[in-house]
């Protein structure tokens, strides 16, 4: 990652409120959701859809908060595609920060500061849990693993396979 300003954090995710309807009852249920340039990010919303007779609100909060931070990462590392080494080099930073302890700055345009141990490990879990539910098809093709339809990035945690497409980014 350079320094170069057009890297920096160029996307928007917004957190909202969405009515999901699940059938033609008329009854719905209102649940976080993440909204990128790419528009919905449906996977979440499914993965929330999924556990909400089992999951609080503020859980849900915590998981959008979780894949925030991880969509952040990902746009201020383009360049990274060893899924494994992103999402390993995105836990540590969680437990480090950001900034280069000897410049004070920070290249990657990201901002954090380092977290404490209990924070970093539930973020983490947040994500590879989420992993677990929002696991695509996949297929093994010269020894590794990519999607069946070819579309987006898996990202492999300590529990998991976590997809993210670039067009939701």
């Amino acid at each position: 990652m350079t320094g170069d300003p057009k890297h920096l954090m160029s996307h928007v995710v917004v957190s909202l409120r969405a009515k999901v309807y699940t059938d033609s009852t008329g009854a719905f249920a209102e649940l976080p959701a993440l909204l990128t340039e790419g528009g919905l990010l449906s996977p979440l919303l499914d993965y929330f859809v999924a556990r909400r007779h089992d999951r609080s609100l503020a859980w849900m909060k915590k998981v959008v908060r979780s894949t925030q931070l991880f969509l952040d990462y990902l746009q201020s590392n383009p360049a990274e595609r060893d899924t494994y080494r992103l999402f390993q080099n995105f836990a540590q930073r969680l437990y480090t920060g950001t900034f280069d302890r000897s410049t004070g700055i920070d290249p990657s345009g990201l901002c954090w500061r380092a977290l404490g141990p209990q924070d970093c490990a539930h973020i983490v879990n947040d994500l590879t849990d989420e992993q677990k539910m929002m696991a695509k098809v996949v297929r093994v093709k010269d020894g590794k693993e990519e999607l069946a339809d070819g579309n987006g990035i898996l990202f492999e945690g300590t529990e998991g396979v976590f997809h993210v497409s670039r067009s939701q980014l």
